[in-house]
């Protein structure tokens, strides 16, 4: 899947690391960025390390030290042909180094700042449909370029960082209110939704949801 991501898509809008770090934490600095910028801010977009962040974070626990590929979206990272249209994305994806079996897991992330509960849920914003929709057009421009298998499930990640309570069924809700569903999505687009901060990496084929 690497090399597939290397030789299809633009290598300097993309940037792809091997880690086999046992806790990784992202944080997309956008936001923050720009409201700090006179006090110095130099760094915008998604981080992924393996230490704590001055943000909140979502968190991928990896306990067994497993070899593991993020690859961070930079600005129109999918650009589309003969069209004016960028595809809507989301802020990056994990993998397993070793995915010749075909049941490895494929991880995106979609992160959303927003300050409190309200915030976050509020109808005027709509976060979680646009999260939604930030994940599946990234998801099927992989299927149709040839990266991912068109039948292959995938899971997704759709996170409010500085939320820290179990919140997976109030998103459930909010997206019915805008028409969708956790389990149309799946069946329509092999996408296992899941709203949380963090996921746990048990083997090369499955990852485990947590609410913190």
């Amino acid at each position: 899947m690497e090399q597939r991501i290397r030789a299809l898509l633009p290598t300097d809008r993309h940037t792809l690391r091997k880690v086999n770090d046992p806790e990784l934490y992202i944080a997309d600095w956008t936001d923050w960025s720009h409201k700090n910028r006179k006090k110095g801010a130099d760094f915008t977009g998604i981080k992924i390390t393996s230490d704590k962040q001055e943000i909140n974070t979502i968190q991928v626990l990896n306990p067994d030290k497993r070899e593991i590929i993020y690859d961070i979206f930079g600005d129109n990272a999918l650009p589309v042909e003969k069209t004016e249209k960028e595809c809507r994305q989301c802020e990056c994806v994990l993998f397993p180094h070793d995915t010749t079996h075909p049941g490895h897991w494929v991880l995106f992330v979609e992160l959303k700042y927003a300050y409190d509960e309200m915030y976050a849920f509020r109808k005027e914003s709509d976060y979680p449909s646009s999260m939604v929709k930030q994940i599946i057009e990234t998801v099927n421009y992989f299927r149709t370029k040839g990266i991912l298998n068109t039948e292959k499930k995938v899971h997704a990640i759709v996170a409010f960082p500085n939320l820290e309570f179990s919140y997976h069924e109030r998103f459930s809700l909010a997206l019915q209110e805008s028409d969708f569903s956790v389990e149309e999505i799946l069946k329509t687009h092999k996408i296992i939704i899941r709203a949380c901060n963090q996921v746990s990496v048990i083997s090369p084929k499955r990852i485990k949801w947590t609410n913190q």
